[in-house]
């Protein structure tokens, strides 16, 4: 994965490879170049990103200050840096729960639709400047820590909770409204992909509200709406999906393509567009279509790499993952299921000690919210049995154990030996692990006769 060159993207280099040359020279001499699809997809991306103050009602906050800025928003446009995922427990735990509601107080989507519609989604739209009294305050009592807290828990989900712009038509409120519906609800997450393919719709159905900022720069040519002059319906907005798809895919094999977070870095440093011709033909076309087929089947062979990895599996996966190292996942966090997981090995190596306790409380919790070092006393005593016995097994020459395959513990420990020579009265004539067990016993048994100020009767010495 580190050396990987191909991504959905870009996975028709792989196809031109095997192609006979002489296809693709035809293809560009017969229908000349133009600009990659792809390349052009980004670069209205990273316009739109320049241009957001206009595109959305964003402000700043103390940890967003350059959010309406192209450096402050393209965080959320680059996979790599974990925003814009949006899971079911994540909506359960730090929103709802917060208002006092659960998603399964909902017998149907239809029901939870009309409160999405009726009630949440209102009381938190994106500009609102009554955020904090209109969800009474639960997130936090300033303006600015609530626009924060939802930006921060919701991501795009947040940032598309508008209403249409002052000559538009679309408010993106509605995708939002429908994608929480129908993947929230039915227990899938909400991905950095699914926010910018709302975002896209939203330009694209607005695009001539846009023209102060450009207009027709925030879409690729021939792309335009209906409203437009080059097409009909909304096959275009489909093909941008498309796109979108393959740029900001959310694919495991595709989790180390930086395409998009080089193009920002580029644009932000030196002011850089990309720059990338291909043939414009219909056999680079078709190419281009079946690279993305292969590159889906290609991810999902891949993915079964990621059914082992922590933080890549998916989360239906994960309690199956836990079964293998025998740890049953507690609570309905994800993000705690992983910590859990991480924390495993090391749990099991402290078994029994403060330190085991306090990891396994803090894989569940949050670190520090429960302390058991100040509040817990490890009884050590009750590990001295244990460590005994294995003495006895381990370090005692062979008084219990064979010295040759003929003999057998009970020709070294003798009934007459365990009385006579180290005065243990308990014998078992057929189970050599009993026998052990008595010594453990005679030997707590005269520690606490010859030593009883270093013990505790009952709650006194």
């Amino acid at each position: 994965m580190a050396t990987q060159k191909y991504f959905k993207r870009n996975y028709i280099e792989p196809l031109k490879i095997i192609t006979p040359e002489v296809y693709l020279q035809k293809d560009e001499e017969l229908f000349g170049t133009q600009t990659n699809n792809i390349a052009a997809l980004m670069n209205s991306h990273i316009r739109a990103a320049d241009n957001i103050s206009e595109l959305l009602p964003l402000s700043s906050t103390d940890n967003f200050q350059n959010i309406t800025t192209v450096s402050g928003i393209a965080p959320f446009f680059i996979n790599q840096l974990g925003y814009g995922d949006f899971s079911p427990t994540k909506f359960q735990v730090e929103i709802l729960s917060k208002l006092n509601k659960n998603i399964s107080d909902f017998d149907t989507s239809a029901d939870f639709k009309t409160y999405l519609s009726g009630t949440l989604l209102p009381s938190i739209q994106l500009g609102s400047t009554t955020l904090h009294t209109d969800t009474g305050s639960v997130f936090d009592s300033t303006l600015s820590g609530t626009h924060e807290y939802l930006l921060r828990n919701m991501d795009w989900m947040f940032l598309l909770n508008a209403s249409a712009p002052e000559d538009g038509s679309y408010a993106p409120s509605s995708y939002v409204l429908d994608t929480i519906v129908n993947e929230t609800y039915m227990g899938r997450s909400i991905n950095l992909v699914d926010g910018v393919k709302g975002f896209q719709e939203y330009i694209w159905k607005n695009w001539n509200a846009f023209s102060g900022t450009g207009g027709g720069a925030l879409l690729p040519n021939s792309y335009y709406s209906s409203t437009g002059e080059w097409t009909s319906g909304t096959q275009q907005l489909d093909k941008l999906k498309t796109l979108v798809g393959a740029i900001y895919s959310p694919e495991y094999s595709d989790s180390t393509d930086t395409y998009v977070l080089q193009s920002f870095k580029d644009y932000i440093d030196a002011g850089l567009l990309i720059e990338d011709i291909e043939a414009g033909g219909p056999f680079t076309k078709l190419l281009k279509a079946m690279s993305f087929s292969i590159a889906d089947r290609n991810a999902e062979v891949n993915k079964l790499d990621a059914l082992l990895d922590i933080e890549k599996c998916p989360e239906e996966y994960l309690p199956y993952l836990a079964d293998i190292i025998g740890w049953k996942l507690i609570g309905p966090d994800v993000s705690k299921w992983r910590k859990q997981l991480r924390n495993a090995v090391t749990i099991y190596k402290a078994k029994g000690t403060k330190k085991a306790l306090q990891a396994a409380v803090d894989s569940v919790y949050k670190n520090d919210v429960v302390q058991g070092y100040s509040t817990i006393q490890e009884l050590w005593e009750s590990y001295i049995p244990n460590l005994l016995y294995y003495l006895l097994l381990t370090d005692t020459g062979t008084l219990f154990t064979k010295t040759t395959l003929s003999e057998s513990h009970f020709d070294t420990w003798t009934r007459e030996e365990a009385l006579d020579t180290y005065g243990v009265s308990d014998y078992s004539d057929n189970d050599s692990d009993t026998n052990v067990r008595f010594v453990v016993d005679h030997i707590l048994h005269r520690t606490v006769a010859e030593y009883p100020e270093q013990f505790y009767y009952g709650g006194e010495q």
